[in-house]
């Protein structure tokens, strides 16, 4: 995997189990509290994956020709292509449940035909009741 291509794992941050604020064991700069947290740049420091943290126990950085930030480079990369493909994805559903500028047209056009055809019944109930009603008024 030279220059951090290729497949690579990494495991999640540690954090001390105590109260208050604890940086990450793994010594990537992350850290995390009761009711705040944070860390560099592109790094999810609550549910993310930790740089310090290879998986296989080897860092990209210590191979030939890799930069001395290459594991981080290389978790935040993957955190970026998992957020574009949570994204297509969440595009995708709603472009299946999104209708169209034409079928919502459609539909509007027969809800304002029914509405107006509602109208008229009414009118022509009106009209057809009137001679009773004017006779109840009479009476």
């Amino acid at each position: 995997m030279p220059n951090g291509h290729g497949s690579k794992e990494y495991g999640p941050h540690k954090y001390a189990d105590h109260d208050g604020t604890s940086d990450c064991e793994y010594g990537c700069g992350c850290w995390a509290g009761s009711t705040n947290s944070g860390g560099p740049l592109g790094l999810d420091p609550l549910g993310g994956k930790c740089p310090g943290n290879p998986t296989d126990g080897k860092f990209l950085k210590d191979q030939p020709l890799a930069g001395k930030n290459a594991d981080y480079e290389k978790v935040v990369k993957q955190r970026i292509n998992e957020l574009e493909r949570r994204a297509y994805a969440a595009e995708e559903k709603l472009k299946a449940v999104t209708p169209s500028k034409a079928k919502l047209a459609e539909q509007l056009r027969t809800a304002r035909t029914k509405a107006a055809q509602l109208e008229c019944d009414l009118l022509n109930m009106a009209r057809a009741m009137e001679p009773y009603l004017a006779r109840v008024r009479q009476q």
